[in-house]
């Protein structure tokens, strides 16, 4: 009996080990997105495979893990974004580097200095708009248009219907246009 336990254990682990190195990085930066913080996704990064861990043994779908992993991390962000005051620290220069911010991890390109200028200003004002979604409509539009994620991907991670995720999908793009709307106008 012993022998048994040990075995699941070793299954458990090996499994556990092939998710983490598979999902880490798409994970951490979906908790990236909807935190803004570098070391809040990391705390919930950690704390998500944590959970899946301990609810390993109850999963029995192994092809849905990626959903199931993501609806953890998504709640878990929503979670602690109630819990803590949203910080803009896009701005702030990273420990251990001499003048990089969050804000330059996010360019993806080697641009002139006048073009990253305006980049960083044009995400500034993105990221600043998405911060201020409501956090059911972030999640969806992070979800969709930042990690990729099919509608059915979405609706299973969040546990709603295919229908509200493409209401709220709608409702966070109008959102979002109202308040560029309203920026330009001003």
């Amino acid at each position: 009996m012993e022998v048994d336990g040990e075995t699941t254990r070793c299954k458990d682990n090996k499994l556990l080990e092939d998710i983490v190195s598979t999902y880490d990085h798409e994970l951490y930066r979906h908790c990236y997105r909807m935190l803004g913080c570098f070391y809040d996704a990391e705390e919930v990064t950690q704390e998500t495979f944590l959970k899946a861990y301990q609810h390993l043994y109850k999963f029995e779908e192994i092809n849905q893990i990626k959903p199931w992993l993501f609806r953890i991390a998504t709640n878990l962000c929503i979670d602690r974004m109630r819990k803590k005051k949203p910080i803009a620290i896009l701005d702030q220069v990273i420990k251990g580097t001499e003048h990089s911010t969050q804000l330059e991890q996010l360019e993806s390109q080697v641009l002139t200095p006048e073009e990253n200028m305006i980049y960083q200003e044009q995400n500034q004002l993105i990221w600043d708009y998405i911060k201020g979604l409501a956090p059911k409509y972030r999640s969806v539009i992070l979800l969709r248009y930042f990690s990729e994620f099919s509608l059915n991907e979405i609706a299973i991670e969040l546990n709603i219907p295919v229908g509200t995720v493409k209401t709220r999908i709608f409702r966070g793009k109008e959102a979002l246009k109202q308040r560029m709307l309203a920026t330009i106008k001003h």
